[in-house]
């Protein structure tokens, strides 16, 4: 046995402390540089496979202090830059996470029938996930990104609940967390779309965006059934 595993728990637990990461963990392809996922150094989790003890001890807490981004785009799920095209697995890491950013762009549900109920499954399998009694989930932020073409078809007056609740609807399993923040945001061209007083069609559309995100935030705070 090697002398660190010799140590007491307790004092191997608080040298992990000094390695887990604790910054928010980005998909680095989006940015200049791989991330350090510690504030104070770089960490790798390749120490969890050093042997099974240390994998045992180690892999909660691995996942417990960082916010990690997952990205739900159209045709594929970027996690940790691993690229999981729409309807393989998802990794099961997820289910240790305790805070997740979620960013999932919005499809639009009239394009292409069968590609839309290939993704909408990939989505319930994420929600079903983080809903299951194995995930560690507390602190959710889910950001939704509208291209022109999801919100089409609302030039002629439509309810935002037929884009909304047919990509978001899932996340309603989801409950227990202590803290949620849902969102959207539009390209340009959406938003200079939607830019109209409240009061007009327009408006009213996003006001009632509003009020789905704020019932879908309320629903995910709410007691486990």
């Amino acid at each position: 046995m090697s002398p660190f595993l010799r140590l007491p728990l307790e004092i191997r637990k608080h040298i992990y402390e000094y390695i887990i990461p604790n910054t928010n963990i980005y998909n680095w392809e989006t940015i200049s540089h791989r991330p350090q996922f510690r504030d104070d150094g770089v960490c790798s989790s390749s120490i969890l496979r050093v042997n099974r003890k240390i994998y045992r001890e180690l892999y909660g807490d691995w996942y417990r202090k960082a916010t990690y981004t997952l990205r739900l785009e159209h045709n594929r799920t970027v996690f940790v830059n691993q690229h999981i095209p729409i309807g393989e697995a998802l990794p099961s890491t997820i289910l240790a996470i305790r805070s997740l950013d979620i960013l999932l762009f919005l499809a639009p549900n009239h394009v292409s029938v069968d590609g839309f109920r290939t993704r909408t499954h990939h989505i319930r399998t994420l929600a079903n996930m983080l809903s299951s009694g194995k995930s560690s989930l507390e602190k959710l932020q889910l950001r939704a990104v509208a291209s022109f073409g999801a919100f089409g078809p609302v030039r002629d007056g439509g309810s935002p609940y037929e884009i909304l609740e047919a990509n978001l609807q899932t996340f309603q399993s989801v409950r227990g967390l202590s803290q949620v923040s849902v969102s959207v945001s539009m390209s340009h061209a959406v938003a200079q779309f939607f830019s109209q007083p409240e009061g007009t069609v327009n408006g009213k559309w996003v006001t009632g965006a509003r009020e789905y995100l704020d019932t879908l935030e309320s629903i995910m705070m709410s007691p486990r059934v």
